[in-house]
């Protein structure tokens, strides 16, 4: 699917940068791939996660930043990346009522077929190991400058101190699919989405997602 219509129908103020890490040879499992600094501030959206609500609560108690960073390993496209965030910002400015508690858990929660915003979230947050991920502002503040500093930071990965990771990519939005292997990516979210494997196989993989999704809404 073209996913160019829907990008024009995003506010002007949204932005968008995926990156691939490729880790160091050295790295064990169990090892972050991430500072622990950064990891705090690229997992704004899902730290502190209230377990029985799926609200979202900064460090400070505060709204959680509209600055975070999501793991790439289930989003299909550029097209299903870019509907979670246009039903999300829908909901809040249309409907004026979220499935969740916060902006940054609607993306995530609108990117999963699950009804189940914890189980939502812990298939798209932020990982350790996570190799392929998209730094997202939703933030109309034109002057804050967090965006530009979490995507700097993690460009320069590999120049850091004791870093773990050997190379960073930025990934055009178009070749997000590729980020783990075509195949491979298909694969998993078919398992995850518990697709048939007619829906596994068929050519327009990008509108079974969007099916998925849809659907998940009338049955919740």
């Amino acid at each position: 699917m073209d996913p160019s219509h829907l990008s024009q129908s995003l506010p002007d103020y949204v932005k968008v940068r995926c990156f691939q890490l490729k880790p160091a040879s050295t790295v064990e499992a169990g090892n972050s791939l991430f500072p622990a600094d950064l990891t705090e501030a690229l997992a704004g959206s899902t730290r502190g996660i209230d377990q029985s609500t799926g609200s979202l609560i900064a460090a400070d108690g505060q709204c959680p930043s509209l600055v975070f960073a999501i793991s790439l390993d289930l989003v299909w496209d550029e097209f299903h990346l870019h509907c979670a965030i246009y039903r999300a910002l829908y909901n809040m400015n249309v409907v004026k009522k979220l499935k969740t508690k916060s902006l940054p858990a609607e993306v995530l929660y609108q990117l999963a077929s699950t009804g189940k915003i914890n189980e939502a979230i812990k298939q798209f947050c932020l990982k350790e190991n996570t190799q392929a991920l998209a730094v997202i502002s939703l933030s109309p503040d034109s002057s804050d400058p967090s965006f530009d500093q979490l995507c700097e930071r993690i460009a320069s990965l590999p120049q850091a101190p004791d870093s773990l990771v050997e190379n960073v990519v930025e990934l055009p939005l178009s070749e997000i699919h590729c980020a783990l292997g075509t195949s491979d990516k298909r694969s998993t979210i078919s398992k995850v989405f518990k697709l048939s494997s007619i829906e596994c196989g068929a050519q327009d993989f990008s509108s079974v997602i969007s099916m998925r999704l849809a659907l998940k809404d009338i049955e919740n």
